[in-house]
């Protein structure tokens, strides 16, 4: 079982460093990335998923509706960087 602090930490690290190629994060594509092993963000699927909805709570991650040049709409999520500090989760 991977310790929730250093999941969080490595979640935070992965969207820190920027969505390229992606125009913004999503909540989904954090999921889908953080399943990739290549990220190496340790835990099963589930702790994962789990340590984003956390990260969700926690005011971390935040999403937010903006207006996309082409796809209109759309909800992206934001990457709250003193809240993460604040928790320990980013330096």
């Amino acid at each position: 079982m991977a310790d929730a602090h250093e999941l969080k930490t490595a979640i935070v690290a992965m969207v820190a460093r920027g969505p390229a190629p992606l125009d913004y994060w999503s909540l989904r594509i954090i999921d889908q990335w953080s399943q990739d092993a290549r990220q190496g963000i340790p835990g099963t699927a589930n702790q994962r998923r789990d340590a984003i909805r956390d990260l969700r709570s926690e005011e971390v991650l935040i999403p937010e509706e903006f207006e996309h040049h082409s796809r209109g709409r759309v909800t992206r999520t934001i990457l709250n960087s003193d809240r993460a500090r604040e928790l320990g989760y980013l330096e």
